[in-house]
């Protein structure tokens, strides 16, 4: 575990050191928009991967992942993403 000073803490959120070091496997479509909408956990803490994003995003493999929608997931597993 990583131990941050106060400072550090309160800058976390603006600097993202520590987050979105998470991904979330996702389909707002099929109805995760409590994950998904704006400015909610899914934004602030994760990085949300969907079928419509994932090309977009440098996907670090090491990271764990969080699966919320199968498709997405197994589609980043069969490219070897994650």
């Amino acid at each position: 575990m990583k131990l941050l000073t106060y400072s550090q803490f309160l800058n976390e959120a603006v600097e993202k050191n520590d987050l979105h070091k998470v991904y979330l496997c996702l389909d707002p479509a099929a109805g995760h928009r409590w994950w998904s909408y704006k400015d909610f956990a899914g934004s602030k803490f994760f990085t949300q991967l969907t079928i419509e994003n994932y090309k977009d995003i440098k996907i670090n493999p090491d990271y764990p992942v969080l699966n919320y929608n199968s498709d997405v997931c197994k589609k980043l597993l069969d490219e070897g993403l994650i």
